[in-house]
């Protein structure tokens, strides 16, 4: 590539093109100052080396929004087939294949999500979201220490950042780490109060605890940034539950989804959901309670 460009800036062509361009200008607008004749072949000069990278950037920005539609709306077949057309149109669009790596998570595809991970990661060693990518496909395979060394570089790369210190928390967490945790959650909350997955991982901490009331609080303000979520609706159906509202409770579990996920399956909801043993039993019962109801009124009926 450098070869190439430098080659077109000292080619013939480019000089002409240059000459033409400044006869243009001072023609059209003969008021224009010498600086500003230099700015304009700058911005010219820009454009024309750098066509290539830009139009790039642009395509991969309009992709990401269009993967981002798929991937919140739980649509990750599209999403992976979506983002695999933006690598085949550009092989280097990192953004491209952090999204597929996204989709293949849900659809529990982990070795094409690490694969896309690293991909990223060869092309930009501090793509930090890439690195926190990797770190929840670990924390998927229970490969704890693997999941730390991801977040712990990402942090290292940006401290402030919310989104890596939050999932370093979560990595701690999953350790058995609770004060590492607790933390780290706090920091990310200074940091973005509006960042609603750092109060379920504060949430599912204190509910491990026992203070069903502060876990309560924790995933209600969870669910008022980011209502959409459904693991935030299923860890506040669970703490509804055990604090004894269980009308709510039920209604909103019956309302998750089943295509992708399997909230009623305790190895998935502390594996993928992060939940702590006292949750996943609590879970357990709200499921148990919930199928001795339809059993009830299926014999009434």
């Amino acid at each position: 590539m450098k070869l190439e460009t430098s080659g077109f800036l000292t080619s013939w062509k480019f000089i002409l093109l240059l000459v033409i361009a400044g006869v243009i200008i001072r023609l059209a607008v003969p008021e224009v100052s010498s600086l500003g004749l230099v700015l304009i072949f700058f911005v010219v000069l820009v454009l024309v080396v750098f066509r290539k990278v830009i139009v790039q950037t642009i395509v991969s920005l309009l992709g990401n929004r269009r993967t981002n539609t798929y991937l919140f709306s739980d649509e990750f077949e599209k999403a992976v087939e979506f983002s695999t057309g933006q690598i085949a149109k550009n092989p280097r669009d990192i953004i491209a294949y952090l999204s597929r790596s996204t989709a293949y998570i849900h659809l529990g595809k982990l070795d094409a999500a690490r694969a896309d991970c690293d991909m990223a990661l060869s092309l930009d060693p501090k793509s930090v979201y890439s690195l926190n990518n990797r770190a929840i496909i670990s924390l998927h395979e229970d490969n704890l220490p693997a999941a730390l060394v991801d977040m712990e570089q990402a942090v290292a790369l940006q401290p402030d950042n919310p989104v890596v210190v939050y999932g370093r928390g979560g990595v701690y967490a999953r350790m058995g780490k609770a004060a590492e945790a607790l933390k780290d959650y706090e920091e990310a909350i200074a940091i973005d109060p509006e960042q609603a997955i750092t109060y379920v991982g504060r949430g599912l901490l204190t509910f491990q605890n026992g203070d069903i009331a502060g876990a309560l609080d924790d995933f209600r303000e969870a669910y008022r940034l980011y209502p959409e979520t459904h693991q935030i609706s299923a860890a506040l159906a669970v703490t509804e539950f055990a604090s004894g509202q269980e009308a709510a409770a039920f209604a909103r579990w019956r309302e998750l989804p089943t295509r992708y996920t399997r909230y009623a399956d305790p190895d998935w909801q502390r594996r993928v959901l992060g939940w702590p043993p006292a949750m996943i039993d609590t879970a357990a019962k709200l499921v148990a309670t919930l199928d001795t109801l339809q059993t009830t009124t299926e014999m009434s009926s």
